[in-house]
């Protein structure tokens, strides 16, 4: 046998190996276990192919091996790269729509003057569209002023921190 036939093999058997735990994955998912990723059009959308099939299949590792760290800390790792790079692409935060968002995600009790600050605060915030998965003190000091300036703007926050 060839080298070329080989490796054709094991192309094959692994091949039909991922097509198989896709197959579980999918069984799972119908259970309801599991998070559909590709499940949001803006995803499908922005993402990737092999990006999500590794998510997924990330995704899946969590619940085969629950107790494993590792494939948790890999799984978070991917998600939070993809999140902020995902999030970097999303639409703008000083659209003029954003009032209508927050108050639509914001329970009724909150204020029409909260919403409104909430909103400015909201698109002030700058998300940097870069590579980098580390946060550097001054994006870490960014994230706590924001946190401290919505907990202030709106009394929900400060009631259930």
């Amino acid at each position: 046998r060839t080298a070329i036939e080989s490796n054709h093999e094991a192309t094959t058997n692994n091949v039909m190996s991922l097509g198989k735990l896709f197959e579980l994955r999918k069984q799972y998912l119908i259970t309801g276990l599991g998070v559909d990723i590709a499940g949001e059009p803006f995803v499908r959308k922005n993402m990737p192919l092999d990006e999500l099939l590794i998510g997924e299949l990330l995704d899946f590792s969590t619940l085969t091996c629950p107790n494993l760290a590792k494939s948790w800390f890999r799984f978070a790792d991917w998600a939070y790269l993809w999140g902020r790079q995902l999030l970097a692409r999303s639409l703008p935060l000083s659209s003029p729509d954003l009032g209508q968002q927050v108050r639509a995600i914001l329970p009724s009790e909150v204020s029409s003057d909260e919403v409104t600050e909430i909103s400015r605060i909201l698109s002030s915030i700058r998300i940097l569209n870069d590579d980098d998965s580390e946060l550097t003190a001054s994006e870490l000091y960014s994230l706590h002023s924001y946190r401290t300036d919505l907990s202030r703007a709106c009394s929900l926050l400060t009631k259930h921190p």
